[in-house]
């Protein structure tokens, strides 16, 4: 049986089941963003474009797999056929990525499945010592300020060195005696920035927002989406390779 990139030449049984599959994933997408956009494509090729203009996050990302995908549906379509039997038949790699990628497309991964969820907080009354205690413990840059179910900030090892630098006197003394948390706030800058999303809110769409040049340097989860909302979990920049990794569609190649 000879084989070519994406689909195996000689139909069997077994690629009869593959065939009806792959065309079925590709016929349940056309008719998800036919609903989504409220309006009736001609194929897959179109539908795909519509979305990637609309920034679908899960099309953008897998946009050009999407089109090797359409132009074979269109050759299994529209190419000559030999006694009833297409031209090619998707390998099952190729019927399982669809197949991925229309589930996707009908919901996309939420970020609700791939943020942090054990955060730990700091309250505005905390110690500077405790504080950088805290940062040390997890290894991390920044850790949200809550009083109670209220959002205060975020402190940060920034604005912790920039408040450092403000009060070691000529000789290098360290005047710090019941520093706050509070006091330390104080010192964070504009660009040190906080996003509030919902749990349900498209994981591509954060990871996107964190990787811009001004985006946010942490975003976190809330049940409403907003600062007001209680807090469920977070997402750093440091956490962008490993979410845009769990929800990749080529790792099945790996």
């Amino acid at each position: 049986m000879s084989m070519t990139k994406g689909y195996v030449v000689t139909p069997t049984l077994e690629s009869d089941e593959l065939l009806d599959r792959f065309l079925s994933a590709v016929e349940e997408i056309v008719e998800i963003l036919s609903k989504r956009y409220n309006r009736e494509f001609k194929g897959i090729g179109e539908a795909i474009r519509t979305a990637n203009d609309r920034n679908d996050p899960v099309v953008q990302r897998n946009f050009r797999m999407l089109k090797t995908l359409a132009d074979l549906r269109n050759a299994i379509q529209h190419g000559d056929r030999k006694q009833g039997m297409p031209v090619a038949t998707p390998r099952e790699d190729t019927v399982e990525w669809i197949e991925t990628l229309e589930k996707q497309i009908k919901q996309a991964p939420q970020v609700k499945d791939h943020m942090i969820k054990d955060v730990d907080v700091l309250s505005s009354s905390h110690s500077l010592a405790d504080a950088a205690a805290e940062i040390i413990k997890h290894d991390i840059s920044q850790m949200p300020v809550y009083d109670g179910k209220q959002y205060i900030g975020l402190f940060t090892t920034n604005a912790m060195a920039r408040w450092l630098s403000k009060h070691i006197d000529t000789d290098g003394v360290l005047m710090a005696e019941k520093v706050t948390v509070a006091e330390v706030l104080e010192c964070a800058e504009n660009n040190e920035k906080v996003k509030f999303y919902k749990p349900t809110s498209p994981v591509h769409k954060v990871c996107s927002d964190l990787g811009s040049a001004d985006g946010p340097v942490i975003c976190l989860i809330t049940t409403d989406g907003k600062e007001t909302g209680q807090l469920q979990g977070l997402v750093t920049r440091f956490d962008v390779s490993r979410i845009l990794k769990e929800t990749s569609i080529d790792k099945r190649r790996r």
